[in-house]
């Protein structure tokens, strides 16, 4: 069951603000994907850290490993399709990696 804990080392939650500051969070949460991607071990308490990434009204329950293994595969792949869309919407090149 997850708690709500308050730690000094917790960045800000994020707040409504502009565009900018949604798709910098955004990529946050791009960027804590990856490195779970990457090396699961690196992250062990994800939920926490998706906790710290994400508004409050975002619940995010504690799951098994192997369960946000295949979360995160899902949005990497969601995230590549939304950032060429945020590209092409702000006239920017899509990077080779995204389509």
């Amino acid at each position: 069951m997850a708690t709500a804990s308050s730690s000094s080392s917790s960045p800000p939650r994020p707040q409504s603000g502009s565009a900018t500051e949604s798709l910098e969070a955004f990529e946050r949460v791009h960027a804590l994907l990856r490195r779970y991607n990457d090396n699961p071990e690196d992250v062990p308490d994800m939920a926490e850290q998706m906790r710290a990434l994400l508004p409050d009204s975002v619940f995010i329950r504690d799951l098994r490993t192997e369960d946000w293994q295949d979360i995160v595969r899902y949005h990497l792949r969601r995230y590549d399709v939304a950032r060429a869309v945020i590209d092409r919407h702000l006239g920017a090149p899509s990077s080779p990696g995204r389509r």
